[in-house]
């Protein structure tokens, strides 16, 4: 499960909500951020038990939202050290329906995961 992953922490992190001056895709969604939306974009140099990774992040508005929604679910439920791993939105909504976090109806899963 991605919450448990234990080690990871950042030597800088920086995060900020601006205009696109050209288009980008989302890092979480793969939609495209078009020219004059505004995003998210995140910097950062964080570090775990492989070494250093620096990244930079683009996020649409919704997936933000989203993050932001799942990240309160696990912190509800006693899982405090929840934090965003960017590129597994879909596996954390994931693994919140799979540990009981979340039903089949809700709508984050309804809209991350096609479920069978």
């Amino acid at each position: 499960m991605y919450w448990k992953n234990t080690g990871l922490g950042a030597v800088f992190y920086r995060e900020k909500r601006i205009t696109a001056k050209k288009e980008h895709k989302c890092s979480e969604c793969g939609k495209t951020i078009k020219a004059s939306k505004k995003y998210y974009y995140s910097v950062g140099l964080w570090y775990d038990d492989c070494g250093d990774h620096f990244g930079t992040y683009k996020m649409c508005l919704q997936c933000k939202k989203d993050w932001d929604k799942i990240l309160e679910i696990f912190r509800r439920k006693g899982e405090d050290e929840a934090s965003c791993v960017f590129g597994l939105l879909k596996q954390a909504i994931e693994d919140a329906l799979n540990a009981g976090f979340l039903t089949a109806r809700n709508q984050l899963v309804k809209r991350y995961l096609t479920l069978s």
